[in-house]
């Protein structure tokens, strides 16, 4: 039963008390308020005032754009002392107009500004093409580099690395397809013979891409279009450029290096320490590096997320990567797992045509590699072999030597 009082049906309420409330003292409210906010005020002051703060040392560049080549490149600069935060600007802004020119210079996909696309489009034509383009083109000419003439294999090959299945890789690996693998024989014939195809440089950025008639046929039948891909080599070609320009405007305090293992160290005076791997032990020794120095570290196997499409691992373990031989066209299973070679005199491309033409085969035959002006680094199990320039080890991993 509910409680009522005693004369009804009423809900019992309690007797209202009187109260007294004081009135607020709005003077003193106002002036507590006006000084937490001005406290506020001086500590945001603060806060941006020693964000803004310059400190020396190492910085990360970044591009405007992080997509394409600035994807692939981490890139350090010291910057310390007077003038270093308006530096770190032009650093910055620099590199921001050097990322897109490289994108557009060696792109395949959009034709425009006389890129490698543009080259291809253009058949047997003299044409103009992009002073990156053509620089690029020059040396592996003078390098005696045909890699880049396996375009049309790596056409259809890239296809491989997008594959989520291994039951989706058939079309795209000539290890498993005949038919494919025969297409890939008769492009590494036509791209290792210049009476077949080849660049024909005529100053001023002027070109001609030869091409034969018997292979322009083959090409038309099988609807391949890229006589030349820079593939392996494009970002040791990037890294040269921009290390030019950079040298060039007198910004030489910091190194860049790719997700796929090319590197430029512009900083002279201090020594540099490079990273070397042997596939399953990740990094067994750092090496001494008095730079400018450029370095390529190409290996078989996957060590980042950006690897995926560099390498397919197939369920039973088995791999293939984006090193084709360009004696036959076709991937192998690779002698070495990983290949160090660094350089104080070869740029990063010169390295990326050497390791092109010994990485990913069957053998490996070091005498093929130069000894003057080069360091090669590899590893036999556990014996870490030095050949040409030696350098000195900073740090071994235990149970590991260093031939004599």
């Amino acid at each position: 039963m509910g409680r009522t009082s005693r004369g009804g049906k009423r809900p019992y309420l309690p007797p209202v008390k009187n109260v007294e409330v004081g009135k607020p003292n709005v003077r003193k409210r106002l002036i507590v308020i006006t000084i937490l906010f001005a406290i506020g005020i001086v500590g945001i002051g603060m806060g941006i005032f020693f964000s803004r703060q310059w400190e020396d040392g190492w910085k990360i560049v970044e591009s405007d754009n992080v997509l394409g080549c600035a994807s692939e490149i981490s890139f350090h600069y010291y910057l310390a002392g007077e003038g270093a935060a308006e530096r770190s600007k032009e650093v910055a802004r620099l590199y921001t107009e050097l990322c897109a020119k490289e994108d557009i210079a060696y792109s395949l996909k959009e034709t425009g500004n006389g890129n490698l696309a543009y080259l291809n489009a253009h058949p047997n034509e003299t044409v103009e093409i992009c002073p990156e383009l053509y620089g690029t083109l020059e040396k592996l000419k003078k390098y005696g580099c045909r890699y880049l003439f396996l375009g049309p294999a790596y056409e259809t090959y890239e296809g491989l690395f997008s594959c989520s299945e291994d039951r989706e890789t058939v079309d795209f690996d000539p290890v498993q397809n005949s038919e494919l693998a025969d297409e890939f024989r008769q492009v590494a014939a036509f791209a290792g013979d210049p009476g077949m195809v080849d660049t024909e440089l005529l100053g001023g950025n002027k070109v001609r891409l030869k091409v034969s008639d018997p292979y322009a046929a083959f090409a038309k039948e099988r609807t391949l279009h890229n006589f030349v891909d820079l593939r392996i080599l494009k970002n040791a070609a990037i890294l040269e450029d921009m290390a030019a320009v950079f040298a060039e405007k007198g910004y030489t305090d910091g190194y860049m290096q790719t997700a796929d293992g090319f590197g430029v160290n512009l900083k002279a005076g201090e020594e540099f320490l490079i990273n070397v791997a042997n596939a399953g032990d990740g990094i067994i020794a750092q090496l001494r590096a008095e730079p400018p120095v450029a370095f390529a570290a190409l290996r078989d196997y996957a060590l980042t997320d950006s690897d995926k499409w560099r390498v397919y691992t197939f369920a039973d373990g088995s791999v293939r990567t984006i090193f084709l031989d360009p004696e036959d066209g076709l991937p192998k299973t690779a002698a070495l797992h990983d290949l160090l070679l660094l350089s104080k005199e070869k740029g990063c491309l010169e390295l990326a045509a050497l390791g092109a033409e010994i990485f990913g085969k069957e053998s490996f035959v070091p005498e093929k590699l130069p000894e003057k002006g080069l360091t090669s680094v590899w590893c036999e199990g556990r014996i870490l072999h030095m050949r040409g320039e030696r350098v000195k080890a900073a740090e071994l991993a235990g149970g590991y030597k260093i031939s004599e």
